[in-house]
């Protein structure tokens, strides 16, 4: 995968969660506001890393940038 900011090869990997719960995260389009309403919103939604799991991810040497490929609920 050619990184989208400098265009250069990513090395493949992972992502590891090393903590000892779980990582949430929520995804806001851009222009939107996180608001308890729109957390459910249909454009809204939130990604789980639980502990000891491990996600696909790239890393770009020159940027030092990751990007990461999670399934979303």
């Amino acid at each position: 995968m050619n990184c989208p900011h400098c265009n250069r090869q990513m090395k493949y990997g992972s992502l590891q969660n090393t903590n000892t719960s779980h990582m949430l995260g929520l995804f806001v389009p851009e222009g939107d506001m996180v608001s308890f309403k729109g957390l459910f919103s249909k454009e809204q939604f939130s990604a789980n890393i639980l502990s000891g799991e491990d996600v696909p991810a790239w890393f770009c040497e020159s940027c030092h940038k990751v990007l990461v490929e999670i399934d979303v609920s």
